[in-house]
């Protein structure tokens, strides 16, 4: 059965009045109505939508929902580890005095050499430095999107994630794979180049990361509004509001 072509059709609501059309944007029947015989202007369609009508988020809308979504848990992240820390800004804080003396006493000083202690002090933390903030994204951003289908910060900008073919509570298979295509490269390559304890590693790392991250959130300025880890798991972002 073929798609109508965008027009005025007879209205398909069983509520409504008789002799009222009601406009069809050729993917789902909108919100425009007027009685038949009286002329009216082609509403223009406010942006793409999924199959069953429903509009996707705008790209600065995703956008601000994430950085509330990143505020909330980096403040509860650093609340959890606000011991350990303090314990490394200790330690790190003496071998850096300790190095600042040895300069002055004329000793030789080599960049790497400077930060080899420095990563030293960063793995022997590492498990909670890294591990508790881990297992608090997980947390949250699964958590939520099983429980409300949002984060805090998608629900204060009206924003709700779907799965693209049709509506509904997100399964757990489509929530870790959501998951791990948009946080699993962050979360693995950082540890791995804080672990080296190469300067240069950990710095490419990052990168790598930072790059990861600025690519996917790009993908969603399409025309289908997916970022790789919709794609991967088959979501849009929808605007509830």
């Amino acid at each position: 059965m073929s798609t109508p072509v965008p027009g005025w059709y007879p209205d398909p609501n069983p509520a409504a009045p008789p002799g009222f059309l009601r406009w069809w944007d050729g993917g789902r029947w909108t919100e425009h109505v007027r009685p038949e015989g009286q002329p009216g202007v082609v509403p223009q369609r406010r942006g793409p939508t999924t199959a069953d009508g429903q509009p996707l988020a705008g790209w600065w809308w995703r956008v601000l929902a994430y950085l509330v979504d990143t505020v909330v848990v980096a403040v509860v992240g650093y609340l959890l580890t606000l011991p350990v820390q303090l314990e490394v800004q200790r330690q790190t804080a003496a071998y850096q005095q300790g190095m600042l003396e040895g300069i002055e006493r004329g000793e030789p000083f080599s960049f790497s050499d400077a930060w080899a202690p420095l990563f030293d002090v960063y793995t022997d933390h590492l498990l909670l430095l890294v591990g508790v903030p881990i297992v608090l994204g997980v947390s949250y951003w699964a958590g939520m999107l099983r429980w409300r289908g949002a984060t805090l910060g998608m629900l204060m900008c009206g924003l709700r994630v779907r799965r693209r073919a049709e509506d509904g509570p997100l399964s757990w298979g489509t929530i870790a794979t959501r998951f791990l295509v948009q946080f699993g490269p962050g979360y693995v390559v950082l540890p791995l180049g804080i672990a080296t304890g190469s300067v240069g590693l950990f710095l490419g790392a990052q990168l790598l990361a930072g790059l990861y991250f600025f690519v996917d959130g790009l993908t969603a300025l399409g025309a289908r509004r997916q970022t790789i880890h919709d794609r991967a798991a088959r979501t849009v972002v929808v605007a509830t509001r």
